[in-house]
């Protein structure tokens, strides 16, 4: 289901499923080219979840999705204000890859294959560098001083420059399957078996947390 979430940028779009359950948790999804290679298959963990009486809401981070606002204008302080404002209505977060770097403001966390900012944005420079047959290193440096677009993603140079310093902290639970690492598929994808273990391995880490 459909729904919209209010944080202090203005109104954004979110997705929930198995809503009513006793339990609820965001999902921080994957950054840049990688949110859309991983879309399908977090919605399919989400569906999951449900299944298993586990409710669980996608939000549109700020300039991603049906945002309305240009992602060349997000900073790094946007997302997190975004993500903020749940934090007193979940019981914690679920995170995919860079979503990790977002999940410090939840008591619980769960995370697959949480990655830095520095490594994300180094293989965005690397991919289009190779395919715009540029210098890695020259576009690193511009990025850090003005809008640059990066693996099809306008990003301003505040959000560049603050991802880049930015790791996930420690004192999370990190997922223990192993499946088709999706995020550096060429399209987007989905793999039914692995969602459906990433959702039995959350729903093990629950209890884990006294639910």
């Amino acid at each position: 289901m459909k729904d919209t979430y209010r944080w202090r940028g203005g109104t954004e779009m979110l997705l929930r499923q198995g809503t009513g359950s006793s339990i609820t948790l965001l999902v921080l999804p994957a950054l840049f080219e990688e949110a859309n290679r991983m879309r399908r298959f977090t919605v399919t963990v989400m569906r999951a979840l449900a299944e298993r009486g586990i409710g669980t809401i996608l939000p549109d981070l700020p300039g991603t999705g049906e945002s309305e606002v240009s992602l060349s204008s997000v900073t790094y302080q946007d997302w997190h204000n975004a993500v903020s404002a749940f934090a007193p209505a979940v019981f914690g977060s679920i995170a995919f890859r860079g979503g990790a770097l977002l999940d410090d403001v939840f008591d619980n966390r769960w995370r697959l294959a949480p990655e830095t900012g520095e490594r994300i944005l180094r293989d965005m420079v690397r991919a289009t560098a190779f395919s715009e047959g540029k210098s890695a290193t020259d576009l690193d440096q511009q990025a850090q001083s003005t809008t640059t677009r990066l693996a099809g993603n306008l990003i301003g140079p505040a959000l560049y420059t603050a991802l880049s310093k930015v790791v996930p902290i420690d004192g999370s639970q990190e997922a223990v399957v192993e499946g088709l690492k999706l995020w550096r598929a060429a399209e987007p994808g989905d793999d039914q078996d692995f969602a459906q273990q990433v959702a039995d391995n959350i729903t093990a880490w629950i209890k884990t947390c006294g639910a």
